[in-house]
């Protein structure tokens, strides 16, 4: 697909877009990186967590997984294919999790980045290890714990919202719609 076609970012909200953002992690992280089937899919995927999908015109070329916990969200399993790897839908992936996570209230996004791409993040999305956290190593890859702060949304839900914010569905909390139109 060219890399000039439009780009959107969809809350995966039906089978068939929890079946793209699997399918494009199982590409990347087993198929590419050799991690191991039960690294990459570990059971949290059903359990308290939003997934993300990016297109390029129709085609399915990135997802993520975001996971809620009381004081911060946790971005992970960022995967885009090969071919799609110019930043841009990576940017979408993480402009659609800041805007998500800042109208659910959070002001904070963790992140376990492995050590070579910690200086894209930095540069991406803000994100700064966490010095006073030690580094690990998972699947033979060296990793850091950093952090992304997110200024407060306009539009974040408080207990004070109208009952209709706090009803909607995490899709609906994403902009207007169900997809975000991302700028090149």
């Amino acid at each position: 697909m060219h890399a000039a076609a439009p780009l959107s970012v969809s809350v995966v909200r039906s089978l068939d877009q929890w079946m793209q953002a699997m399918s494009i992690r199982a590409e990347v992280y087993i198929g590419e990186q050799a991690y191991a089937y039960g690294e990459e899919f570990d059971g949290v995927d059903l359990a308290g967590a939003t997934h993300l999908v990016a297109c390029l015109g129709p085609e399915p070329v990135g997802a993520c997984r975001v996971r809620w916990f009381a004081d911060f969200a946790k971005l992970e399993r960022v995967s885009v294919k090969r071919a799609s790897r110019s930043g841009r839908v990576t940017r979408a992936l993480w402009w659609a999790t800041a805007d998500l996570a800042g109208r659910k209230g959070y002001k904070i996004v963790l992140g376990h980045i492995e050590r070579t791409l910690l200086p894209f993040w930095q540069r991406t999305a803000g994100f700064e290890a966490r010095a006073s956290r030690p580094s690990y190593v998972f699947a033979g890859r060296e990793f850091v714990e950093a952090v992304a702060r997110l200024p407060r949304h306009p539009e974040a839900i408080s207990l004070d919202s109208p009952a209709e914010n706090v009803l909607a569905s995490e899709s609906d909390l994403s902009g207007a719609a169900s997809h975000l139109r991302v700028a090149s």
